[in-house]
């Protein structure tokens, strides 16, 4: 909600006659405007976390400013929708971050707590019930499947486990570096991708040729922590991390980077060869319809008048129609290909790891072993 009051002269960094602040109380940002002689000189923008930061522009004729605010920021106020989320029963209370379907009936999650163990829930019956199984010493963030047997699945500080059907344990694979692997992805049992790194500015890629965590190139260490990766065809590999966005053409074996930044992007998702979309923790939101040749923001989380989102995974379900989930219950969902966000209300005050759907049902997975369901 906007609100407009006087603001106090004390609390801002010049003298003056009069102003009055434009500001959302949930973001903490205040546009304050200074009035002199009846006319504006100047306006600035406060945030708790940066200060005052005086706008580029001086303006005059301050009712039609004041008007064109109350008409910009009532232009953004998002619609909202209702989507039911059925929480389903588990049996463990540990970060859910990732989860898969191989079957309609049959669906994995993986998750656990850093430093501590890591856990694989399994349902046979669409969800309904889960069981648990604990295995590795560190929590896991992300897991694979080639076929309805064959998975590897990768997590903190190098812990990394493969099984090749369904009968056998866990097998430990073990990286060439002992780092936190964030995302996993193979085309075929040949063919896969591994990325990671830790603390923003420090990153991996390994590309591996065989299921067991063979790496025959190795990208370490990179200037960017990586988050998520995804194969197109068997050539073709897209990843997204801090300030970077990826690409490569030969299998993962070379990358080029997109001169897009300004985030730190923490999913991405292609709907087919051409058309994919990639969130960022503040809120940013990216497009290619061209196999991420180029992409374009459609929605700049680093823009002042733009309400900072903490988005974690986006899910396409069409070229048109898709969902992003993000921490707080952050439910967004889009049916024109992302040129409008509707906010899903009532959703639980929890931070959603992870959404998958499929078949007209959904699924998210997300902190103290929660997983909810929803059909659309």
């Amino acid at each position: 909600m906007l609100y407009m009051e006087n603001c106090r002269s004390a609390a801002l960094p010049v003298r003056v006659s009069r102003l009055f602040c434009f500001f959302d109380k949930q973001k903490y940002v205040c546009s304050y405007l200074i009035f002199k002689n009846k006319k504006i000189s100047k306006t600035h923008f406060y945030h708790k976390s940066t200060g005052f930061k005086p706008c580029a522009f001086v303006m005059k004729g301050g009712i039609m400013l004041v008007l064109g605010l109350l008409l910009f920021f009532s232009a953004c106020q998002k619609q909202r929708t209702t989507i039911p989320l059925e929480a389903l029963t588990t049996p463990t209370t540990a970060t859910l971050y990732d989860i898969t379907f191989t079957h309609p009936d049959t669906g994995y999650v993986i998750g656990g707590t850093h430093w501590q163990h890591g856990e694989w829930l399994v349902t046979t019956n669409g969800g309904d019930t889960w069981r648990t199984d604990t295995f590795a010493n560190n929590g896991l963030l992300a897991i694979d499947f080639l076929d309805a047997e064959t998975a590897i699945t990768v997590g903190f500080d190098g812990q990394a486990f493969y099984k090749s059907d369904a009968d056998t344990w866990w097998l430990p694979y073990y990286p060439p570096e002992g780092e936190t692997m964030n995302a996993v992805d193979f085309w075929d049992e040949n063919t896969g991708v591994v990325v990671g790194g830790k603390n923003f500015a420090f990153g991996l890629i390994y590309r591996l040729n065989n299921i067991n965590g063979t790496a025959d190139t190795v990208h370490y260490p990179l200037p960017h922590e990586l988050r998520d990766v995804q194969f197109t065809n068997k050539n073709t590999v897209h990843t997204v991390g801090y300030g970077y966005v990826g690409k490569s053409t030969d299998g993962g074996l070379t990358w080029q980077a997109s001169d897009i930044q300004g985030d730190f992007f923490y999913a991405l998702y292609f709907v087919n060869q051409e058309v994919g979309y990639a969130v960022g923790r503040s809120g940013t939101i990216i497009k290619t319809t061209d196999g991420g040749g180029e992409w374009q923001k459609i929605r700049n989380g680093n823009n002042v008048f733009v309400r900072n989102e903490r988005f974690r995974d986006v899910w396409f379900k069409s070229e048109e129609e898709g969902y992003i989930v993000g921490d707080e219950g952050l439910f967004w969902w889009t049916d024109d290909g992302g040129d409008s966000w509707k906010i899903v209300e009532d959703t639980p005050d929890v931070t959603f790891h992870r959404i998958y759907y499929q078949n007209g049902i959904g699924f998210i997975a997300g902190e103290e072993g929660k997983i909810y369901r929803f059909k659309t």
